[in-house]
């Protein structure tokens, strides 16, 4: 679960934290955005496991190492977000919280399957904790503007960014007073 859970923080910093409005408008346009934005979550990937990289991850049909179990998932991680990005720019799509909850799916069952089981049971509290930090204040930020949208526009909110910002603080000061009492 090592390995998961520091890919999981990877995804978490790619498609949360760094993925800033200019790069999210850009994948939406351009297959450009979405290679830049699945390289930062390849090069996220590499630094966070880099003392198991050359161990086995994936044992069957075929063995590979953790460098092709990350290219891997970089290829995934491109090809699922140019899937959506394709819907949006082609098909006029509307992004929306079905859009967001399935490709964050898809990205943790792709994670989780190309992740290392040689280290099962061994599991680090801090990468978790950042995890679940990442995941409330990021994350449930932006289903909460999706969920908003659907009461009060008919795209995201206005003043999206103000509120994105002012969201995630927030939810990140509740969460910081809950680990720190624990």
């Amino acid at each position: 679960m090592k390995i998961f859970f520091r890919l999981l923080l990877a995804h978490l910093l790619t498609d949360f934290v760094f993925q800033t409005n200019f790069i999210a408008n850009w994948k939406k346009r351009s297959f450009l955005g979405v290679i830049v934005h699945s390289l930062i979550f390849f090069i996220f990937g590499l630094i966070l496991t880099w003392n198991d990289l050359t161990k086995v991850w994936f044992d069957y049909p075929i063995k590979l190492t953790g460098v092709w179990c990350i290219i891997i998932l970089f290829v995934l991680h491109m090809l699922e977000d140019e899937y959506r990005a394709y819907n949006i720019r082609h098909y006029h799509i509307k992004d929306n919280i079905l859009f967001f909850l399935w490709d964050q799916l898809i990205h943790i069952v792709f994670i989780f399957v190309f992740s290392s089981y040689f280290s099962r049971w061994e599991v680090e509290p801090f990468v978790i904790i950042l995890c679940l930090l990442i995941a409330g204040s990021y994350g449930l930020s932006i289903v909460i503007l999706h969920i908003d949208s659907l009461f009060y526009t008919g795209t995201i909110a206005y003043n999206y960014f103000q509120k994105k910002v002012y969201s995630i603080v927030f939810r990140l000061i509740i969460m910081l007073f809950f680990f720190v009492t624990i």
